[in-house]
């Protein structure tokens, strides 16, 4: 319960979050996956490195399952084990595309939150092995506030020689990388997760 509370606040993380630059407008010249293909992308990712989120600070071994709907919307089940309850815990909400020109702007809900969408651009995907998302909203007064994400299909993450190449991706868009942590996946710090999922 605690981590869908905690979590709700995606939507309203832009101000409490994440990477805060005071007084600095978004990156300008990102730019998302190319020619997005929104059914490969579905399935099961393993969070690899993130920024630190506020709706993410009580919990670990995060993992995303993205389901494609009818409607063409997407199913969002974030899981993460809440390190306070010590159990696993789940949040669901919905993505739809938010540029139809771009359909790797996708904007993200949740269910048990507020009524706001949360960005969510996939800069670089090959849909079978690396995901690469990031989300930067201006504030007027403030700044702005990102999150960034480095997602696996493989529970033991991606080779560092991959890792490589998205940090210089990363940094020639002037987002800085050196703000991710690492997010262990393995079944020892993951419980009840086989070392083989």
């Amino acid at each position: 319960m605690l981590y869908r509370i905690l979590l709700c606040v995606t939507c309203l993380g832009v101000v409490l979050s994440q990477i805060l630059t005071p007084l600095k407008g978004c990156p300008r010249g990102v730019n998302v996956q190319p020619d997005f293909d929104v059914r490969k992308y579905m399935g099961l990712w393993y969070e690899q490195e993130r920024y630190f989120a506020i709706f993410q600070f009580t919990y670990k071994c995060g993992t995303a399952h993205y389901t494609l709907r009818d409607d063409g919307s997407v199913l969002v089940n974030n899981t993460g084990y809440v390190r306070l309850w010590e159990s696993w815990d789940t949040a669901l909400g919905s993505a739809v595309n938010i540029d139809p020109s771009e359909p790797a702007k996708l904007g993200v809900s949740f269910d048990e939150g507020p009524s706001m969408v949360a960005n969510y651009w996939v800069l670089s995907t090959d849909y079978t092995n690396h995901s690469v998302v990031w989300s930067c909203i201006e504030e007027s007064s403030v700044g702005n506030s990102q999150n960034l994400w480095i997602l696996s299909r493989a529970h033991n993450g991606l080779p560092e020689s991959k890792m490589t190449e998205i940090r210089a991706m990363l940094e020639g868009y002037g987002i800085d990388w050196r703000k991710l942590y690492n997010v262990p996946q393995n079944a020892y710090v993951c419980p009840g997760r086989h070392q083989a999922d």
